[in-house]
């Protein structure tokens, strides 16, 4: 126990939310963590309501209601606004970042077939040409 305490955390470095296919697999664990925080706050909530409602009964319960009503609409106003910034934020990278990094381009086109074609349409171009 005592090494524990003793032993300095060492901080997790934070992991790159994935842009284009990885991005699905963190919205979801995002999705999970913020519905475990929901549930964990809403028992956290109830158990107090319980041990207020020992000692007096009405009041308190009325003012946990107000508190609730009023966060949640002031957090929706807010994530639309967050929300515009990111996305125009994101176009202007994403361009300058698939000139730089050709690998990702050849992932995505990976049916061989379809490149040959296109060399072929090439070479009869340029049989054209000396032929005139």
């Amino acid at each position: 126990m005592i090494d524990r305490l003793e032993k300095k955390k060492k901080k997790k470095k934070k992991k790159k939310k994935g842009r284009g296919r990885g991005r699905r697999r963190w919205r979801k664990r995002r999705r999970r963590k913020k519905r475990r925080m929901r549930k964990r706050r809403r028992r956290r909530r109830r158990k107090e309501g319980k041990r207020i409602n020992r000692r007096w009964k009405k009041e308190e319960e009325e003012e946990e209601k107000k508190k609730k009503g009023r966060s949640r609409r002031r957090g929706r106003g807010r994530k639309k606004w967050r929300k515009r910034g990111r996305k125009r934020r994101r176009r202007r990278r994403r361009r300058s970042r698939r000139r730089k990094k050709g690998k990702r381009r050849s992932r995505r086109k990976s049916n061989n077939d379809y490149i040959d074609d296109d060399a072929d349409d090439d070479d009869d171009d340029d049989d054209d040409d000396d032929n005139e």
